[in-house]
């Protein structure tokens, strides 16, 4: 690979932004192993785990087992994951707005590296903190299967208010009947259950739709 194209190179000489997923990753990785280098260890990863986000909510104890990441490199994937998690949870200062610009630009960023459409878990504190975000469900195009009182059940072991995310992979987030039904009968649920569902947002590449409050 030319010296200007390489990574690191690439970063002073474009600046930060200028790299793409897989570029990023190979900087902490750093360096490959027989016939493997950072760039194409980097490539493998980030298809494996449909895209950087899930990779780096993974546990460091699995990483550490993947050839070419170790123990090093995994403790680094997961030190920069709970310092940005640390620095958004600070900027958020109980305010509801951060919160969902906060989540919006997250998973608009996610849409971008992902052919599935997800939903995803936000649990909020008493301190109208995010304490955890969990992928619960990943599927096609066409659909995604969602059981209400599993959700139920994973809230309660964690919090009393929560956050639904729905990821569209196409630029089309009106919801449909389906959607509103889901989101009627889980704020039902919740009530029942002494929870709060705060929101339930559809969100694609370039648009998002929050069916408590339309766009804000």
């Amino acid at each position: 690979m030319p010296l200007f194209l390489r990574p690191k190179e690439k970063a002073f000489h474009y600046g930060i932004t200028s790299l793409t997923d897989i570029e990023l990753l190979a900087i902490i990785i750093n360096n490959g192993y027989k016939n493997k280098t950072a760039i194409e260890i980097a490539s493998q990863l980030i298809y494996q785990y449909d895209g950087i986000n899930n990779l780096f909510n993974q546990d460091i104890l699995i990483l550490n087992k993947i050839k070419g990441i170790g123990k090093n490199k995994s403790l680094l994937i997961g030190v920069i994951n709970e310092i940005y998690k640390r620095i958004y949870q600070y900027d958020l200062n109980n305010n509801s707005k951060d919160i969902f610009d906060y989540l919006i630009k997250k998973y608009q960023m996610f849409c971008k590296d992902n052919n599935q459409e997800c939903v995803y878990l936000i649990y909020i504190n008493n301190l109208n903190k995010i304490s955890k975000e969990e992928l619960i469900y990943q599927g096609s195009k066409k659909a995604v299967l969602i059981s209400l009182e599993e959700i139920i059940n994973k809230v309660k072991l964690i919090s009393n208010k929560f956050i639904l995310i729905h990821t569209h992979i196409t630029n089309k987030v009106s919801p449909s009947d389906e959607d509103i039904l889901l989101t009627d009968k889980l704020q039902l649920l919740s009530k029942q259950h002494g929870l709060i569902l705060i929101d339930h947002i559809i969100v694609s590449k370039n648009d998002y739709y929050s069916l408590k409050n339309g766009k804000f």
